[in-house]
């Protein structure tokens, strides 16, 4: 390593539980310490920051005020931060940090008031976001990433759907507006969850399609759900990324979605993959069946009210 962000590799790692995962340590701290990098220069493109602007839109703003900071606190303690939209909604902003060295959340707070605070007064934000490996639950919980390896999910016995359930991939498009207007109905139903859980773009669903990760699901017939994954490194070992398991308001709570996330792992994975995503904390349901499924909860997304 002898990058100016292999430091903040190191506090980065640091926020995962690798606990039982065979994860060569050297690998994943370069594999974070380039995407740190290519992440800083990406968003500090005049192309990248104008587009920003463009789409978020926030009154006052400038395409500058997009710019991602690397601010020096103090002798060798560094901190890279930038402004977020969840959701790329205009009225939940958040600063995202990173930093070269450990530190507490009253810290964060503080270094936040004294240091960076100027850099972002136009967008007025809301919350301050940093992870930990561990949920505390004094912080608002963001998304968690579960994780597991491959042959350790499709190992377990079947379960109660077996042979009742067939995947298949889509003869054409018309599978993406069947699913939008499936997410619509759920965000109806469940307005709380609108802005955290929604649909995918269809460029994205399109891109897993392609890679033969995106399958519709059958159910003794009856089409029921979608999921889509595409393969996705993980700490620098193979890894299948989870995009969406979606399964309609009919067919949710009968231990389907289980069953449906293990079919498509013993069919498509390759070796002995990591296998791993983010869930939004409130969507419990999800959250539930990464758990039964055995994908371990390592590194949570943690927002603090500014």
């Amino acid at each position: 390593m002898n990058s100016i962000y292999d430091d903040f590799a190191l506090i980065t790692l640091s926020t995962y539980n690798l606990s039982g995962l065979d994860l060569d340590q050297t690998k994943a701290l370069h594999e974070i310490s380039k995407e740190i990098e290519e992440n800083f220069i990406g968003i500090n493109k005049d192309t990248a920051k104008q587009t920003r602007h463009k789409t978020i839109g926030v009154l006052g703003s400038t395409a500058e005020d997009y710019t991602e900071y690397n601010v020096e606190i103090d002798s060798g303690r560094n901190i890279i931060c930038g402004i977020r939209h969840m959701n790329l909604n205009k009225d939940f902003p958040f600063v995202t940090l990173e930093t070269n060295f450990k530190s507490s959340k009253a810290e964060i707070l503080d270094v936040y008031q004294k240091h960076l605070s100027s850099y972002f007064e136009v967008f007025q934000p809301k919350w301050i976001r940093y992870y930990t490996k561990e949920r505390n639950e004094l912080n608002m919980t963001g998304s968690c990433y579960l994780v597991q390896q491959s042959n350790k999910i499709y190992e377990s016995k079947h379960f109660t759907h077996k042979n009742r359930i067939k995947l298949y991939s889509p003869k054409d498009d018309d599978y993406f507006q069947w699913y939008v207007d499936g997410y619509k109905a759920f965000n109806e139903k469940v307005p709380e969850l609108a802005v955290h859980v929604s649909s995918n773009s269809f460029e994205l669903m399109d891109e897993c399609n392609k890679e033969g990760l995106l399958k519709l699901v059958e159910y003794q017939g009856q089409l029921i759900g979608l999921i889509a994954a595409d393969r996705s490194e993980f700490l620098g070992a193979k890894g299948l990324y989870f995009n969406e398991i979606f399964l309609t308001e009919a067919y949710k709570g009968k231990g389907l979605a289980k069953e449906v996330q293990r079919d498509f792992i013993l069919e498509v994975c390759k070796d002995n993959e990591i296998v791993w995503g983010t869930i939004d904390y409130k969507n419990q349901a999800s959250y539930r069946t990464a758990l039964s499924n055995d994908r371990k909860p390592i590194r949570f997304e943690n927002f603090v009210s500014l």
